[in-house]
């Protein structure tokens, strides 16, 4: 097995709700559809319903304290999650990454004050 579709498997085993929202709005046509990364992010927030947000923002909890805390996040990211971006640098990556959990929380403590993962 590939590297690449290994990282997709360990992803769609381990965090397919975090998989699943970042495929779909951060895929090859992401520029055309919302000219951002983070007017992408900020749409996928406003389309997706609380509970799935909140599963969302707990598996991204869980991708950072293991994979995502790779010297260099990209492959894990790209490969594994499927978001269709260059990423310059493994910085760049991070703080992408943590754009969309500062987004996630931000809109469930709309909901629900002091919520935790």
């Amino acid at each position: 097995m590939g590297m690449s579709r290994k990282l997709r498997k360990e992803a769609e085993d381990r965090w397919p709700n975090l998989k699943n929202f970042l495929e779909c709005y951060l895929h090859q046509d992401w520029p055309v559809d919302d000219g951002t990364l983070e007017n992408a992010v900020d749409r996928a927030v406003v389309e997706t319903p609380l509970s799935a947000l909140k599963s969302v923002a707990s598996e991204w909890w869980q991708w950072n304290s293991s994979a995502g805390s790779a010297p260099d996040p990209r492959r894990q990211i790209n490969d594994g999650l499927g978001v269709n971006v260059h990423f310059q640098t493994p910085f760049d990556a991070r703080q992408f990454m943590n754009l969309v959990y500062d987004k996630l929380i931000v809109a469930i403590r709309k909901d629900e004050k002091g919520w935790k993962p």
